[in-house]
Parts: structure tokens; C-alpha cells; sequence
């Protein structure tokens, strides 16, 4: 389970030799505290819980039907979240699309916007919709629905989002995967994503900054 797995879903499906292609979403928040390397080679990475959401998982090859043929395989781990206090279900192929592209609407929305301390609006929402319709024109996802992605907003309001914990740190963010995607996907298919691009320069030039300093 990553961010930005949208853009990933085709790639991966052309590269798998066999079996099916598994993905997750969650919209849990959690912040790094330590990161440390070990003498066996293995790293051990401290985290803290910042909110609680949701977590699905379920497969994007699946038949047209969107029937899983490893159920069994999911459940198991569905499971093992569960007995870690992780609550997760397992859902099938459509429902999971949609998850994982309100994911991408609410990682658009917020992690840019977050990192250059900026604000947000039905603007930039608009240009993510345009861009889902064309790339899962089978969804039909309006801007009400997605406004319930705000709630998820308030339960991880004390939550660093992933790409200011990357910048903070000097990694490059995963701005490419997120609004690089929505920009790059909308200029090829003639969409207007003015506003998705201004996010992404501002964010590349926080990370050329940060990494001027540091170095």
C-alpha cells in the first residue's frame, strides 16, 4: 500500500507474470519517528499513530466481473491486520478502484497543498475528477461524493502528511506519483490542469531548496 498507486496499477499488471495483482488503500495517519539501522543490515522504523481511517484490500486483476480468485490468500491477511488492531476488509475490484482514486483525490488535495502551506479548493478537485473520468471512465464519481474525504481530513488533523515528513527530511516526495500524474494524464487528454502544475513546480522547488541546504 503506497500513495499514488493509481498510476502504478497498469505498469504492474504489464510486468506480473502470473497471479493476480493485490493493492490496498488506507487513509490511517502515522508519522516517523526514528529510523535506525541495525548491525544485521535490517532497519528499524519507529512510527506513531496520527489518526484512525480505513483500510481496504482487494485485486485489480480480477475478471470482468471483479470476483477475486485468491480470496483466501486476502483473507488471511485481512486477518492478521485485524489480530494487529488494523482494521481492514477486503472488497471487491470496482470498489477498491474507487477507493484507491479517492485516495488519490484527498493525497492531491491535501499533501501539496499541505507542504507549501497553501490552501485548497473545488478548483484543484475538479481537475482530479476530469482526470479520473478519462482514465476510469467505468467510475462515475461526482464532487459530493468525494467531499466525504474532509472527514477523513479531521480524524488525522494532528497528522504531518507523508510528502512535508519527506520534504522535512530531505527525501524526494512523491509529488510525481500524485499531482505529476493528475498534470501529466490531463495535458496528454486536453484537460485544463493549470492549477495541478502550479502545485507540482511549487512542491520540486521546495525539494531543489531543501536539498541545496543540505548538501
Amino acid at each position: 500500500m503506497s500513495n499514488g498507486l493509481v498510476p502504478l496499477i497498469r505498469p504492474l499488471q504489464e510486468c506480473r507474470r502470473e497471479g493476480e495483482l493485490f493493492m490496498g488503500s488506507t487513509t490511517v495517519g502515522a508519522g516517523k519517528l526514528s529510523d535506525v539501522g541495525g548491525d544485521d543490515g535490517l532497519r528499524a522504523i519507529e512510527v506513531k499513530e496520527n489518526g484512525r481511517g480505513q483500510t481496504i484490500l482487494g485485486s485489480v486483476s480480477g475478471g470482468k466481473d471483479g470476483k477475486v480468485d485468491s480470496v483466501e490468500l486476502l483473507e488471511l491477511f485481512q486477518s492478521q491486520m485485524n489480530a494487529a488492531s488494523f482494521p481492514t476488509s477486503v472488497v471487491e475490484r470496482s470498489a477498491l478502484l474507487r477507493a484507491l482514486w479517492m485516495k488519490m483525490f484527498l493525497n492531491c488535495l491535501i499533501n501539496p497543498g499541505c507542504t507549501i502551506n497553501g490552501t485548497m479548493n473545488e478548483e484543484l478537485l475538479n481537475e482530479c475528477l476530469s482526470v479520473q473520468r478519462v482514465v476510469s471512465p467505468q467510475l462515475t464519481i461526482d464532487q459530493d461524493e468525494v467531499k466525504f474525504l474532509f472527514d477523513e481530513v479531521e480524524k488525522t488533523g494532528k497528522n504531518r502528511n507523508s510528502m512535508l515528513q519527506d520534504l522535512e527530511a530531505g527525501r524526494k516526495t512523491e509529488i510525481d506519483f500524485l499531482t505529476g500524474y493528475i498534470r501529466r494524464v490531463g495535458e496528454e487528454h486536453g484537460v485544463d490542469v493549470r492549477r495541478s502544475r502550479e502545485l507540482e513546480v511549487r512542491v520540486k522547488d521546495l525539494e531543489r531548496v531543501k536539498n541545496t541546504v543540505g548538501t
